[in-house]
């Protein structure tokens, strides 16, 4: 017997962003595929970063990429860049609408 899957993933990138969205999707199914599991669904949210809780090295590499991305302009700017600035300095990206329609919807 197969177990179903519901898979709830929360990151700085938006889930608005096609191409990040299919990068994700990609990856996640074929991680599921390895498994007797049957994904049902995928949610993607966007959140933000805390910055205050990640490791040394991943605080390193956030604060690389927000800074390099704050040089440019904003119209040089890619969507993960934007993305990321956004999860930065956003104090919540939390989307209560996106959360109820989630609940609902399980």
């Amino acid at each position: 017997m197969h177990s179903k899957l519901i898979i709830i993933s929360v990151g700085i990138y938006s889930p608005e962003n096609l191409k990040t969205y299919y990068l994700i999707d990609k990856k996640t199914k074929s991680s599921i595929e390895k498994t007797n599991l049957i994904l049902k669904k995928v949610y993607y949210l966007s959140g933000k970063s805390d910055i205050k809780n990640l490791s040394f090295k991943h605080k390193f590499l956030i604060n690389l990429l927000y800074k390099n991305a704050k040089k440019k302009d904003l119209i040089e700017l890619t969507k993960n860049e934007l993305d990321i600035i956004n999860a930065y300095e956003q104090t919540s990206d939390f989307r209560l609408s996106k959360l109820e329609k989630l609940m609902s919807e399980l």
